[in-house]
């Protein structure tokens, strides 16, 4: 989960924490609700990647959310939604109209095949 580290990530820490009040005021005071972060990651994108919340993302895009913007690795919402498995807010997603992109997210996948559980319990 992202915290905000200056000033300028005030929106995407309201966004963290779920406040809609807090959204709602620092977009009505100027701020814009498709900034990026260091990653161009909007507050839109970082949400779909946190969490399955699909209430919370209808709430972003009640707010002005740009369904089908990209990060600097070119990945929307969408791909990263469907990436890590948030299946409801992926479905949400492509029911308002994001854009289907063909192909997985750009980040590399991630396996876990190579673990093994032990066969006695940990004591």
């Amino acid at each position: 989960m992202r915290e905000a580290s200056n000033d300028n990530e005030a929106l995407f820490s309201a966004s963290v924490y779920r406040d809609f009040s807090k959204c709602k005021a620092l977009i009505s005071n100027g701020h814009d609700i498709n900034q990026v972060d260091e990653y161009g990651d909007t507050v839109l994108i970082a949400a779909a990647e946190d969490r399955d919340d699909p209430a919370w993302i209808a709430r972003l895009l009640e707010l002005g959310a740009d369904i089908d913007a990209c990060n600097k690795e070119g990945d929307t919402a969408l791909q990263l939604a469907q990436y890590m498995e948030h299946t409801e807010v992926a479905e949400l997603l492509i029911a308002r109209g994001a854009t289907e992109i063909p192909g997985p997210s750009h980040r590399e996948p991630v396996s876990y095949t190579h673990l093994t559980l032990p066969t006695t319990p940990y004591v």
